[in-house]
Parts: C-alpha cells; structure tokens; sequence
C-alpha cells in the first residue's frame, strides 16, 4: 500500500514539476461579506445631456463570495482570441474537503477550437456596447455579428463567433435566457429603456473555464486607444455591462462602483504586459482591515502569469461554497460535460501556487431592520492523503536541491 500510494505521489510531482514557469494558480480566501450596496432605481433622460441614473435606497447582501455569488457575466477584452467557454455550477463544493460528492454539470459551451471534430455551443448570446450613445451610460448593449465586433439587431448563429479581436475592442458573454421587464426588484433590475440583453450565469458555487491566446497587438493604429495591447478576460455582476459602458467612479450608473462587484480572472499588466494578474473587485476589507481606494483597480493577487503570447492556454477560476476562490492555468484542464469532484480536487491540487494566498477579512454592516450578520470562519479541511503526497513532495525536492 505504502508503495501504491508513494508511485502516485510521485506521478504528482512530475506533473507539478512541468508546470512550474507556465502554469499555475492564485489564491484568495475568505471571498464574500456582509454589506450594502446602492442599484440602479431610475434612468433619465438617457439620451440627452440631462441623462442620469437615480439610486435606490441600500440593499443588504451577505454570505460566501457575495456579491459575487450574484449571477456574472464573462468580460472578453483585445488583442486575444477565445477559443473555449465553459461555465459549470454544483450546489455544495469545499476546496480540500473530503466530503464533496456532487457533479459539476456544465451549463453553457462554447467550442470552436481548431483541433475538436466536433464544435459544441450552448447557452451563450454574445453581446457588446454597441449601440446608441448616451452622455452617462455610453453605448447601449446590443447583439454582436459574428465579428465580434459589429451591431446586430438580431442574435445570430453563436456557431459562426469568430470570438477574435484587437485591443479597444471587447465582446461579453451572457446566457441565452432573456431579461424580464426593467424594474427595481425584478431579475435584471432597472436598466435602459429598449436595450436587448440577457441574464448572467448564476450560483454561489460556480466555475468558468477558457481556452485562449493573447498575441501582440500588430495594428499601431490602436496606439491611442485605451488598454492598447492589454488584454483581459474577466466576470462581473451582469448588471454593470446593462447599466453602463463606463466604470467610473463619479458615475452612478456603473454598479461596480456602487458596490456589484466583479473578478479580474487574466488580466494583463498595463506596465509590464508580459505578465497577467488576477484582482478582486468589491470594497472587501484586506488583510489588514483596510478597504481598497479604487476598486477599479482592486484586491490584487500575490503573483502573476505569464501572458500566453504565443501559445494556447487553458484555465479558469473556480468559485467554491466557503469563499475560497482559486484561478488557475493548465493545459490538464478539461471542458468536459461532467467534471467529478475527484476531477477537479486532483486538477487543482497538482498546480504549484504563484505567491502566497490573499485570506480577507469577514467585513460586516448592519443592515436595516436586521441583527448583525456573523458568518464565522473559514474551515478547510486536510486530506490526509494528500498531506502524506506534501511530505514526500517536500523530501523530494529538498533531495533534488542537494
């Protein structure tokens, strides 16, 4: 037995041993707190230069990963190309417990990968601001061709998304399931009058997985653009993309400032654009108790990626039951239709972590009406085979440093 278990412990570190350098994967725990935000209750004027969104009096959420346990959206910005999309949800999953025992079904597909037979999509509409402009809410939201780039008044065939595009330019990823009416308290809250749009991908518990490249920007004509050769990929509250193009703090249409939150999943640092960053976006208090200044540029992660230039990656970030949120690359990552919790624990766990995982303090607000909400601590539980596979992990290496 002793044997069995030391010949798969070291099939594990072979497999962590080649990706160190190119793959990886960055941590945060404790994700999700107490709080209220302000939304969206009333837009006027959109088109004109009266145009201004009216805020309702402070909701209250709580709970593991909120508010991003609210339904996302996936955010594709340029030079990049996407080749897979892959969204899952389970109703109970602990990173490292040994009591996970639910599937993972995956909810929504998108496959154009050169090298499938088979191309599958799914339950996914491409969307964009492209439509009217307005003075404070930007371009509305419309349907996309499949450019990934131009107006459509229709939603086309998702089968022909040719899912490329250059810096400035970015397409975003919704269900196919419609909005209901605009309305404070309805699925989609108030968002501007004659706009087409669709709900988020929902569940406290989710993971998004996605094949891509992000080239070089070649077309110099982009220079003055904004992010020039910065490309990114990351979710959001579906609200934010609905209530503005713009994210700007003295805005009151943009929820991501009020409060909505959004995950920074692969995104390229603008001063060295070698290397891609995660970031949570909420005003989460950090470590230290404090709460970021600008929540645009977030909680960012204690390490980075290499950005694949000139290669194809595969990878995602999973949100977990308890607040542990994980994004990582390997090219181990599978789109299957059902991913075993046997599956994804051995996934992650072969990654080797980049920097040391960012552990948020529990932030919590009186709402109205309500007691104080305590959620507690997070408790993540030990494999003991896997801390017999760390030990020889750690023997090994210190061996192999000899």
């Amino acid at each position: 037995m002793l044997l069995l278990v030391v010949f798969v412990c070291l099939v594990r570190i072979i497999h962590a041993l080649d990706n160190v350098g190119s793959y990886g994967k960055l941590e945060f725990g404790n994700v999700g707190y107490d709080g209220m935000r302000r939304v969206i209750g009333k837009v006027s004027n959109s088109t004109n230069e009266n145009c201004q969104c009216s805020l309702t009096e402070p909701t209250w959420f709580s709970g593991p990963n909120a508010p991003l346990s609210e339904r996302l959206v996936a955010h594709i910005r340029g030079p990049i190309k996407l080749y897979k999309f892959a969204f899952y949800n389970v109703p109970s999953f602990i990173i490292g417990s040994d009591n996970n025992t639910q599937n993972w079904t995956q909810q929504a597909i998108f496959d154009i990968s050169p090298g499938d037979e088979y191309k599958d999509i799914f339950n996914v509409t491409f969307m964009g601001h492209r439509g009217e402009d307005s003075p404070c809410q930007g371009r509305e939201l419309t349907f996309l061709k499949q450019d990934a780039v131009t107006h459509s008044n229709e939603n086309p065939d998702p089968r022909g998304f040719v899912a490329e595009i250059g810096s400035g330019e970015e397409f975003i990823i919704f269900s196919n399931f419609p909005c209901p009416r605009s309305g404070v308290g309805q699925t989609c809250g108030v968002y501007r009058k004659g706009i087409r749009s669709n709900t988020g991908f929902e569940g406290q518990t989710k993971l998004f997985l996605f094949e891509f490249t992000m080239p070089p920007e070649t077309n110099t004509t982009r220079k003055s653009m904004r992010h020039y050769d910065a490309p990114a990929i990351w979710v959001a509250n579906d609200r934010l993309s609905r209530g503005t193009e713009f994210y700007h703090v003295d805005n009151n249409c943009s929820c991501l400032y009020n409060g909505c939150g959004a995950y920074q999943v692969f995104t390229v640092n603008e001063t060295d654009t070698n290397y891609m960053y995660s970031a949570l976006q909420t005003f989460q208090p950090t470590e230290d108790g404090s709460v970021v200044d600008d929540v645009f540029q977030g909680i960012l992660s204690n390490g980075q990626f290499p950005r694949p230039l000139n290669t194809t990656v595969r990878g995602g970030v999973l949100f977990d039951s308890v607040g542990n949120v994980v994004t990582f690359l390997t090219n181990r990552t599978e789109f299957n239709y059902v991913i075993t919790p046997e599956e994804l624990e051995d996934l992650l766990y072969d990654i080797p972590a980049i920097g040391t995982e960012r552990i948020l303090q529990k932030g919590s607000l009186v709402a109205p009406n309500t007691t104080k909400s305590n959620i507690g601590s997070t408790f993540r539980a030990v494999n003991s085979f896997r801390l017999i596979c760390f030990s020889l992990l750690t023997t090994f290496i210190q061996a192999f440093m000899l």
